[in-house]
C-alpha cells in the first residue's frame, strides 16, 4: 500500500475502530454504498487522529437479516443491534490490508465532516514519511503479538544513563516516550521542516532528525515539542525510552 496516495480518511466510532485495527472486523457497516476505492486513512471518532490505514476494495448492500447473521465474523455487529427496526447500516464497505499506525497522525478536522475527511497537506506528508521510513514501516502491523513486541518499552534512568541505548540493536533505534504515549519521531514532530527540542526558553531547532535525537540523548530528561490531539504544539518530557 502506498501511503502517499492516501488523500481521505473515514471516521469510525468505538468499538468498531478497535475491531478493525485488531483484525477482528473487515467490513465497515454504513447506510449507503461506498464509491471510493483504494488506500484510505482510518480515523478514530473524536480523536482528530489517524490511527490506521486500509484499502477499500468494494461495497455491497443493502444486506438482508439472513446475510447479516451469516457474515457476523466480518462485521462484528451483534444481532440485538442489527435486528432493530431502525437499524439502517445495511451496506458493507469491504476493507483489506488494515494496518494500525504505531504513532497516530494528527489532522485538521473540517467543520461538517461526519463520514469522510479530506486530509490536510501536513497529515498527508506525515503519512508519506511513515511509508518511506523503514523504521516506522517495521512497527506497523495488524498482528497484535508483533505490535506488542515492537511497542514494548524499556525503562531507563536518565540521570545515570545519558545515552539511553548504550548497546543498540542495529535494527532498532531508541526514542523518548512521553506520559501521554507520544514519542519523538519524524512522522509527528517535524514542524515546517524543523524538530524543536530542549528546555523551555532554551530550545534548539534541528532540520535533521538524528541531530535532534542526539541532543535529546544528552539531556538529563529529554524534552521536545509535538502537537497534541487538538493540533496545539507543546513541550513534553520523556518518562522512558523505547526501541
Amino acid at each position: 500500500m502506498n501511503y502517499s496516495e492516501i488523500t481521505h480518511g473515514i471516521i469510525v466510532d468505538a468499538p468498531w475502530i478497535e475491531f478493525l485495527l485488531s483484525g477482528k472486523k473487515q467490513w465497515e457497516m454504513r447506510s449507503t454504498l461506498c464509491k471510493r476505492r483504494g488506500p484510505i486513512a482510518l480515523i478514530k471518532k473524536g480523536s482528530k487522529q489517524i490511527v490506521g490505514v486500509a484499502n477499500v476494495t468494494g461495497s455491497m448492500g443493502p444486506l438482508t437479516l439472513e446475510q447479516l447473521h451469516s457474515s457476523f465474523d466480518k462485521h462484528c455487529v451483534p444481532s440485538h443491534i442489527f435486528e432493530k427496526s431502525d437499524y439502517n447500516w445495511l451496506h458493507a464497505w469491504q476493507l483489506t490490508d488494515i494496518q494500525r499506525l504505531a504513532v497516530p497522525v494528527n489532522y485538521e478536522h473540517k467543520n461538517g465532516a461526519v463520514v469522510w475527511v479530506e486530509l490536510n497537506p501536513e497529515a498527508r506528508n506525515a503519512l508519506s514519511k511513515i511509508h518511506l521510513s523503514a523504521t516506522e514501516s517495521d512497527v506497523m502491523t495488524s498482528d497484535n503479538n508483533l505490535a506488542e513486541k515492537v511497542n514494548a518499552s524499556i525503562s531507563l534512568s536518565f540521570s545515570n544513563n545519558p545515552n539511553p541505548n548504550p548497546n543498540p540493536n542495529p535494527n532498532t533505534i531508541a526514542i523518548p516516550k512521553a506520559s501521554d504515549g507520544s514519542v519523538f519521531c519524524p512522522a509527528t514532530c517535524s514542524r515546517n521542516g524543523n524538530y524543536t527540542v530542549g528546555e523551555k526558553g532554551d530550545e534548539k531547532k534541528f532540520t535533521d532528525f538524528s541531530l535532534a535525537l542526539d541532543y535529546l540523548r544528552k539531556m538529563s530528561t529529554a524534552k521536545w515539542r509535538r502537537p497534541n490531539s487538538n493540533g496545539n504544539w507543546g513541550i513534553v518530557s520523556a518518562i522512558e525510552w523505547t526501541d
